[in-house]
């Protein structure tokens, strides 16, 4: 209070002072004189009058002054005080303000006034919270009406509680200190006088204890949620650790007992133990450490070290199909989680040390992502590893990967049919025997790279289509040599490019070294062929396919009617060509080499582009040509005469053979290869001794050490011995047994361990000890001698065959002795249609060759016919199983008929014989008769030739019983011209149908004395040589005519002198050639021929079955013009040794009209068609003749049924019983004739009896049926048949659908007697599967279908017949499926089928019949391609009799072919059938329906319509 008077009287002073200095300034004024004061007018004049101020309100006066300055007073200060025309209320109160100017004033009345107004204090906190030890700073305001007051306020602080716990220091102006002195809480009061006024604040002071704190080290980053640290992961199994070293602090002070409890977030990353961070695993987790309730976290990031290794591996993706493998030099720390490519796609699939199981589908696999150090990484869980791969698709290391690289390129572009891709490297040379590449099609491609690496492939033969066919943009072929090749001489074929797509395309070939044996030039006139790029679309130049460094050598040049162009066709003189090179070739012709189509007027040009063509090594050496650039690559390197050769390609020799100063073979032999020895020469008179070595006499021994090693050149003389030479040609058969009787199962295949040879005719010169017998090259001393025979021991090999010189060195007292002669090395005899089957997948072993080349396979050895054979079936010759892979064939070797004849034969429709003739190949002393063209498409002999193959067909003789003419020849197919000789050759038909051009041998050079003595009867229109030979009869070199008839042949008087000298012919009755050892042996019953078969001379002849005739029994064969029955059991009878005709006798008998019935199987086991079960047949059976008994007398001597004739017989009653047992190839209608005799007098009865396989009238006997079937055929698995009859309706009750095996065939009769099947639901087999030739399928019904295949060629009854010509019935059947499924394959050309569907469906069934069918869906199921009811049969051509189908919805049609969905019987109209949407309008449309209601099973009427009669 004090203080607030001491300010007042401070005030009160001042005011007095400055009142005295005015008046005293007033005083001075007045008493001072100006020296010449001016006369001025003041004015002084306040706006307001009156004013009211609330207290301690302040107001500025308006106020207008001049002359003079304004002076300010008020009438009571300690009321309101007025400055500057200011007016400041103090106090309540009125006062006059005064405002003087001079002499002029003015004033104005104030009223201060107390409105109520409270000051307050203002605090910038009233509540504070401090740690022990710490300051806070409190801000104390007085305000007046919520504005600081201007006066100075003194503040004055009371403790109302917590005494000691803070304390309170002024740091003036309002500012105040307070210091935490302990842990509690203190409240404070701030008061202060203001305006007169006490005011006062509460504040409140909580002191707490210190807060821990967390002091980590240098590793840990404080950041504002706590710490951070990275952990990197050890590679050992040793954890990686971090020590914490936490330090407590609370304050200042530093907590020296502190225990901190550690939680972790993700244990696998880090956890905490003895004070450490534990990595555990990569990754990033929060730790928290707790300290009396306080949470620190530090949050660690464990890493993995990242390793660039310098260990870098190869990996094959090859076809992406199989996992890879890869072992690593040293395994990875840690287990491998991940390893991937660029691409980031993980394919680790599993890891085991230091091997990785890769998912090879996941590996890059197109060109551009691989190739040399391509980055892989594996991670771990302790690291991440970097490598350098060397990504390939496949490393070639073998003749067999090369053949089949396209193969596995294939899988990278699977949309692009026959386009490989990828990145393929050889990683050995590779030696290819000598066998033929190629691709196989003309649409064959590569996208990719390859690149040989300086590898070198070496003796290969190149088919059209080069190694890598048509080539596409971004391709790199590079770094290959090529050695010992031998070109195909086909237009615009090539070694290694035949084409490119598009004709932009970027492709790039450098670095390319080859070297001929043989460069052919092209066979086509006006064409080319090529070398690097043969130009397949040669209309237009490449532009953009670059050559680079290219080196060629011919060692011989086979020119043909066009050039060779190395380049292609390119555009000219664009820098394409960059130094390529060939020597050896003729330049100067038009049948020569050049380098460019497009520069086919400049041989040598050095412009754009760099290129030489020389006809020899010298001129090219001559020519002095910069090679610079290609020795600046590591795959050049210059030879001694400076010419450039692959570095990796060793110096060659040459290797010669003479045998009195004739050259045997000369071949050039790379250093440190191995030679190989010629087949032995021969001399009359003398022995092979041999081969010296330069001017040595003595034999060289090839079996030393190295001694086959070629290190320079070398010529070799062959020696002499005088010999006994035998003129006996001994014959060794090399194979010895095989198991399987088909191309698809043989196996085991077994050689001889020993062969014999003959030497009997000079046996009386021999008097020693046989030493050693030497054939071929090759010498054996297991041997032994007796009575003229020399007996060798030794495993053949399956490769040896054909004709062999040897000598065999016996020891005589005087010295040495040598027999010398040929033996003939057969590799199989064949002689049964199991042998007919195997014999090329035999063949295929001999040629040594293990693999295919694009599905076509090499065969070669020697092959003979042991005797004839007759084919019921179809025999596939020309197709063998090579690694899982069916293959065509390419026959080099033999085929010797030895005039045996193959009877009946039937390849596929689209088989012939040999598939392809092949180099050499031969084919001769054959014949083939009763063949049915109708079952064949293409060629009989060879489907195609081989280039040239110069191949011989020779002694052919060749009958058609139906010959049908189609667009393909008859022996030979191909498209080119052919240098196959033809010898010898006589082709008939027994009838003829067909009028599409064609021939017997299609192409042949023209009149080049190829075709020799070729005949062919009553084939029409067919020419013997296609027309496009201009000429279709020549006699002048070629010798060949056609005839229309045998009439016409003998007619023209030809000479058959070529024919008969040959050994394999004779003439026959009307001076036709005819094969010389066989004979025609015919039976004829009444003029009607009932078989022919050709035998071979010494052969035996098979009876038919006994005929039958009205009113007689059969009483035997007449042979010729006898009389009586010929004695077929006699000795010798049944051997043929000419030409033979047996006639029918007949005697007059008693005929049973009672066609009795026998049923064969009496029971069975197994309920399953995939269980074998077992059965049991009847061991008798009963003839019925009672509506003739009257007629019967005496006693019952025997009964002849089917040419088997019962003695164990008796008779009762008009009932004959045979007691017999009965086997399951006794099936169907059969003759009998029983003979009774009575006084001496034979009585015949005969008649009909119908042998029942089976009786089936349960679900168990339908599912059985089948199998049992199999018993009917034992001498074929895949067989099944017989009469099989329904005994019962049938209701189907299992879920299965009823499905057979799909390689089964049905040959026999199925009646259904009425019955009916009922629900069941049929696979894609249906019924029966496949149908053979004599199939009746009849009189049944299967109602309420559940369900049937959709497949592609699947069908309710059966699904194909084995031949197009096959005599099939169906009839009397009814069908009602539930659902009617259309085809679902998306195959272009695809149909499935109900009756039938044709599987076969590249021809028609021609002799398939339907009669009497009615089918009705109540649903049809639409799918992708239609319904066909009955496949595929000849269209229009009467073998749909009736047949009609209710069903709304899908696609369906009746037949392949028949545009025509309802057919009535105009003229022309061979087919009856309908299609109707319902009953309604199949009753509408008014067929006539009589053909089925002849039957006992169908009626009709207006209302119902078509019912099927199924019995009760």
């Amino acid at each position: 209070m004090r203080k607030r008077k001491v300010s007042f009287l401070f005030a009160f002073l001042a005011m007095l002072c400055l009142s005295a200095a005015v008046f005293a300034a007033c005083d001075d004024k007045t008493s001072q004189e100006p020296d010449t004061p001016p006369e001025t007018q003041s004015s002084a004049a306040i706006a307001e009058s009156e004013i009211r101020l609330e207290l301690y309100e302040t107001y500025r006066l308006d106020a207008t002054i001049s002359g003079g300055t304004a002076v300010w007073t008020t009438s009571d200060p300690a009321v309101a005080t007025v400055t500057d025309g200011l007016v400041s209320g103090l106090s309540v109160g009125t006062v006059t303000v005064t405002l003087t100017v001079g002499e002029a004033s003015d004033s104005c009345k104030v009223t201060v006034y107390d409105a109520g107004v409270v000051p307050t204090l203002s605090l910038n906190t009233n509540s504070v919270e401090l740690e022990t030890g710490n300051t806070f700073t409190l801000t104390v305001t007085a305000l007046w009406k919520e504005d600081p007051v201007a006066e100075a306020v003194t503040y004055v602080w009371t403790e109302k509680s917590g005494a000691g716990v803070t304390s309170i220091t002024d740091l003036g102006d309002g500012k105040f200190t307070v210091t935490a002195l302990t842990a509690g809480e203190a409240v404070w009061t701030v008061s202060a006088e203001v305006r007169g006024t006490t005011v006062s604040e509460n504040v409140t002071v909580n002191v707490v204890s210190p807060a821990p704190t967390l002091i980590l080290g240098d590793k840990y980053v404080p950041t504002a949620g706590g710490y951070t640290t990275e952990l990197q992961l050890s590679l050992t199994d040793t954890a990686t650790t971090q020590p914490i070293d936490a330090e407590i602090y609370k304050g200042a002070s530093q907590v020296t007992d502190a225990q901190l409890v550690w939680q972790t977030q993700d244990s696998s990353v880090a956890d905490v133990s003895d004070g450490n961070i534990v990595a555990k695993g990569s990754g990033s987790t929060t730790l928290t450490a707790t300290y009396e309730d306080v949470v620190f976290t530090i949050t660690v990031t464990v890493i993995r070290q990242t390793l660039n290794m310098d260990e870098s591996f190869t990996l094959e993706r090859l076809d992406g199909t199989s996992a890879r493998e890869v072992t690593l030099k040293e395994a990875p720390a840690g287990t491998p989680e991940k390893a991937y490519f660029a691409n980031g796609e993980n394919i680790l699939q599993s890891a085991d040390g230091s091997t990785l199981t890769l998912d090879a589908a996941g590996i890059p696999k197109t060109a551009d992502q691989m190739g040399e150090d391509v980055a892989f990484t594996i991670e771990t869980e302790r690291a991440i590893y970097q490598y350098k791969v060397d990504l390939f698709t496949q490393i070639i290391d073998s003749a067999n990967e090369l053949k089949n690289f396209h193969t596995i390129g294939r899988s990278v572009y699977p949309d692009e049919e026959l386009v490989a891709g990828g990145y393929f490297v050889l990683g050995e040379d590779i030696d290819f025997g000598g066998e033929s590449f190629g691709l196989g099609s003309e649409s064959a491609g590569f996208r990719g790279v390859f690149d040989g690496r300086g590898y070198i492939i070496k003796d290969i033969t190149m088919s059209y289509t080069g190694l890598f066919g048509t080539v596409y943009d971004g391709s790199a072929i590079r770094n290959l040599t090529m050695i010992g090749v031998t070109n195909s001489q086909d237009w615009v074929s090539a070694v290694l490019v035949r084409d490119v797509s598009p004709k932009t395309a970027a492709v790039t070939i450098e670095n390319i070294y080859i070297r001929f044996t043989l460069l052919n030039g092209c066979y086509r006139e006006g064409a080319f062929n090529g070398i690097l790029y043969g130009s397949a679309t040669w209309s237009a130049d490449a532009s953009k396919i670059t050559f680079r460094n290219v080196m060629i050598a011919v060692d011989l040049l086979e020119r043909k009617e066009s050039p060779v162009y190395v380049a292609g066709k390119v555009s000219q003189n664009a820098g394409l060509i960059q130094n390529v090179y060939v020597y050896g070739v003729k330049t100067g012709s038009k049948k020569g080499v050049r380098i460019n189509y497009s520069d086919k007027n400049s041989i040598v040009r050095n412009d754009a582009d760099v290129f030489g063509a020389y006809e020899t090594r010298e001129e090219m050496i001559a020519a002095g040509n910069d090679y610079t650039a290609f020795t600046s690559s590591d795959f050049w390197r210059l030879d001694d005469e400076g010419l450039p050769y692959p570095v990796r390609l060793p110096d060659a020799y040459t290797v010669r053979f003479v045998a009195d100063d004739a050259t045997v073979s000369e071949t050039s032999v790379l250093s440190g290869d191995t030679l190989a020895l010629p087949a032995d020469p021969t001399k009359d008179g003398y022995a092979f001794d041999g081969w010296a070595l330069g001017d040595q006499t003595t034999a060289y021994d090839f079996d030393a050490e190295n001694a086959m090693v070629v290190t320079a050149d070398m010529t070799f003389t062959a020696l002499w011995a005088p010999s006994i030479e035998s003129g006996i040609v001994s014959e060794a058969e090399v194979l010895a047994s095989y198991t399987g009787t088909t191309y698809e199962t043989v196996g085991n295949v077994t050689t001889a361990s020993s062969f014999v040879i003959d030497i009997s005719d000079v046996m009386s010169e021999i008097d020693g000890t046989l030493l050693s017998v030497r054939v071929d090259g090759q010498t054996y001393e297991e041997v032994s001698y007796e009575d003229g025979m020399i007996t060798v021991t030794a495993d053949l090999p399956i490769s040896l065959f054909g004709q062999k010189s040897y000598v065999a060195q016996f020891e005589e007292n005087d010295g040495r002795l040598y027999i010398s002669g040929e033996i003939l090395f057969v590799t199989m005899k064949i002689g049964s249609v199991a042998d007919l089957s195997v014999w090329q997948s035999i063949g295929h072993l001999a040629s040594g060759c293990s693999n295919h080349v694009n599905m076509q396979c090499v065969v070669d050895g020697y092959f003979v016919m042991e005797s004839n054979i007759v084919c019921t079936g179809r025999v596939y010759t020309d197709t063998i199983v090579v690694n899982g892979a069916s293959c065509a064939t390419v026959f080099n070797g033999v085929f010797d008929g030895r005039g045996y004849n193959i009877d009946g034969y039937a390849g596929g429709e689209w088989h012939s014989f040999l598939y392809r003739l092949g180099t050499n190949g031969v084919v001769r002393n054959l014949s083939f008769t009763n063949i049915d063209r109708t079952q064949m498409i293409a060629p009989l002999l060879v489907q195609d030739n081989w280039g040239d193959s110069n191949g011989l067909i020779e002694n052919l003789y060749v009958h058609y019983s139906n010959f049908v003419a189609n667009k393909y020849s008859l022996l030979v197919g191909g498209t080119a011209r052919n240098n196959i000789a033809f010898r010898n050759i006589l082709v008939r038909a027994d009838q003829t149908s067909g009028d599409l051009a064609g021939s017997v041998i299609n192409t042949s050079s023209v009149n080049e004395g190829l075709v020799k003595n070729v005949y062919a009867i009553g084939l029409g229109s067919l020419l013997v040589i296609n027309a496009s030979d201009s000429s279709a009869e020549r006699n002048d070199v070629d010798v060949f005519a056609a005839y229309a008839d045998d009439a016409a042949m003998i007619a023209a008087g030809n000479d058959y002198t070529a024919f008969t000298d040959s050994g394999y012919w004779r003439l026959d009755e009307n001076g036709l050639p005819f094969p010389k050892y066989q004979f025609n042996v015919s039976f004829v019953a009444d003029g009607t021929t009932v078989s022919k078969e050709m035998i071979r001379e010494g052969g035996t002849l098979s009876v038919p079955e006994d005929p039958s005739k009205s009113g007689y029994a059969f009483a035997g064969w007449g042979f010729g013009d006898q009389g009586t029955a010929y004695d077929f059991t006699a000795p010798g009878a049944a051997v043929v040794s000419a030409d033979m005709t047996f006639t029918a006798l007949w005697v007059q008998s008693i005929e049973s009209g009672v066609v009795s019935e026998a049923e064969v199987v009496t029971s069975y086991t197994g309920t399953d068609l995939q269980n074998d079960g077992s059965m049991t047949t009847a061991t008798s059976f009963t003839i019925d003749v009672s509506d003739v008994q009257e007629q019967i007398s005496g006693t019952l001597l025997s009964v002849r049924v089917d040419g088997q004739t019962y003695e164990t017989v008796s008779y009762d009653s008009g009932i004959i019983t045979v007691t017999a047992d009965l086997a399951a190839t006794m099936f169907g209608q059969k003759p009998y004739v029983a003979l009774f005799e009575d006084g001496g007098q034979m009585m015949y009865v005969s008649g009909e009896i119908l042998f029942i396989t089976m009786k089936i009238g349960s679900e168990e006997d339908l599912r059985a049926f089948y199998r049992i079937g199999l018993a009917a055929y034992p001498d074929d698995a895949k067989r099944t048949g017989g009469y099989f009859v329904l005994d019962d309706n049938i209701q189907w009750t299992i879920d299965t659908a009823y499905s057979v095996s799909s390689d089964w065939i049905f040959q026999g009769t199925f009646d259904g007697r009425g019955y009916t099947i009922d629900g069941a639901s049929f696979g894609a087999t249906g019924l029966f599967n496949q149908v053979a030739d004599g199939t009746v399928i009849k009189n049944f019904a299967l109602t309420n279908v559940a369900s049937h295949s959709s497949q592609w060629v699947a069908a309710v009854i059966a699904k194909d017949r084995v031949n197009a010509t096959d005599s099939i019935v169906f009839e009397n059947i009814y069908i009602h499926l539930k659902t009617l499924s259309n085809c679902v394959r998306t195959d272009a050309n695809s149909f499935n089928g109900i009756i039938f569907c044709s599987a076969s469906w590249s021809g028609a069934a021609t002799g398939t019949v339907y009669r009497n069918i009615f089918i009705e869906a109540d649903t049809v199921a639409s799918g992708n391609y239609p319904t066909y009811v009955l496949g595929k049969n000849g269209v229009n051509a009467g073998q749909i009799q009736n047949v009609y189908v209710c069903c709304s919805g899908g696609s369906v049609a009746i037949n392949v072919g028949d545009t025509e969905t309802v057919r009535g019987d105009g003229e022309g109209d061979k087919d009856r059938f309908g299609l109707y949407e319902s009953r309604e309008d199949m009753l509408a449309a008014g067929n006539d329906y009589s053909s089925f209601t002849e039957t006992e099973y169908w009626t009709y009427n207006d209302t119902d319509g078509l019912q099927f009669v199924s019995k009760n």
